[in-house]
């Protein structure tokens, strides 16, 4: 999903703000947006719970942002 463009469109998704996305596993993808700190702060949560609870198959503990049509690392993560 992360390489398909066109999906990250936000007249598929209601978002506040840029998409924000976490994946703490390859099972588990965090969708948010940029202006949505609760979704943020869920994120963050739940991405620091698979880092405790070792989870399998992890990804990445950092959260990303969608700008220009690509992901870069999220200043607010």
């Amino acid at each position: 999903l992360l390489l398909f463009g066109k999906f990250w469109n936000k007249e598929k998704m209601d978002i506040k703000g840029d998409f924000v996305i976490g994946i703490p596993n390859r099972d588990v993808l965090l969708v948010t947006g940029s202006e949505d700190q609760a979704g943020i702060d869920k994120a963050k949560s739940i991405i620091k719970k698979s880092l405790a609870e070792s989870w399998s198959y992890p990804v990445s503990s950092e959260l990303f942002i969608y700008r220009d049509g690509k992901f870069e690392l999220c200043p607010q993560g």
